[in-house]
């Protein structure tokens, strides 16, 4: 069985001309096997939660991986001597996104790769360089609502704590402003702060090579189709608050018709609404072939 070259830095094997129609031996043999991997985390769409597998998985078949997050500070400022760039790395926090200079440098390393970066800190620039040598890049989303009631309580329970900048709260005189002390309640928080939504999709969100609602199936899809992993995978919640679903909230009362009025103009919600459709539309064909 021969092997091409296929573009998003992939390779698949050259499917036989005879062929069981089976699906899973379709998307067996049409499998790509990619090199370079960026996942665009969007916040709170279960993006640590992702980041857990795919770690889980890539590590081992040696990919390196670059996630301040999650890499020590000796690892960081190893790599910034490697690259003659110890004064800046060195210094770099294990608890912050890759800054533009940083990005610039890690998407041209050599190797199978995974970076790690959320969206808000991904320039146009670094994404059209990653097309040029075919990464694979991904991101999820999430229902607004829910990611609006998931933000609040993630804020709410760090609160006396500055505001993450990737959120993009507005700075105060004396320092970030944290949003718990702007808001009073969710429902306020939600009509004050959901135009912060469209401020998490990067620009270039149509280029991305897979987007999805989050949900355990379309992460094993991701990871069937593109990583050649077909065994379920389940990970205990990671990143978690105490917020009990926008579902709740809403049959409370806690969330009132106009914050969810302007949930709904948001092109944020559109994009969701619309991947919901396109999932279902996907499901329609399949069953009409049987």
């Amino acid at each position: 069985m021969s092997v091409r070259r296929m573009g998003m830095g992939s390779t698949f094997f050259r499917v036989p001309q005879r062929l069981e129609l089976d699906e899973k031996k379709f998307f067996d043999y049409f499998c790509y096997v990619h090199q370079k991997v960026a996942f665009i985390h969007i916040q709170k769409c279960a993006g640590t939660y992702v980041d857990a597998a795919l770690r889980a998985i890539l590590i081992p078949q040696g990919f390196r991986y670059f996630n301040p997050w999650y890499m020590t500070r000796a690892q960081i400022s190893s790599w910034g001597r490697d690259r003659g760039s110890e004064e800046s790395l060195s210094k770099a926090h294990y608890r912050r996104d890759w800054n533009h200079t940083e990005l610039g440098r890690i998407i041209e390393e050599k190797g199978p790769l995974y970076i790690h970066n959320h969206s808000k800190n991904w320039a146009q620039i670094h994404f059209k360089r990653m097309q040029e040598l075919e990464y694979f890049t991904f991101c999820f989303l999430r229902e607004p609502l829910d990611l609006m009631c998931s933000m609040y309580f993630f804020l709410l329970e760090k609160s006396g704590e500055s505001s993450d900048p990737a959120w993009g709260f507005p700075p105060g005189k004396e320092g970030p402003i944290h949003p718990m002390g702007m808001a009073d309640g969710l429902n306020d928080f939600i009509e004050r702060y959901t135009y912060n939504l469209d401020t998490l999709l990067p620009p270039f969100i149509s280029e991305i090579s897979f987007v999805k609602l989050f949900n355990q199936n379309n992460l094993q899809i991701l990871l069937s189709r593109h990583f050649d992993v077909h065994d379920a995978i389940m990970l205990p919640k990671i990143n978690t608050s105490s917020n009990r679903g926008s579902s709740h909230y809403v049959n409370e009362n806690f969330i009132s018709d106009k914050a969810q009025e302007k949930i709904k103009k948001t092109l944020f919600f559109r994009l969701c609404e619309f991947l919901k459709e396109k999932d279902a539309s996907q499901v329609d064909n399949c069953l009409s072939h049987y």
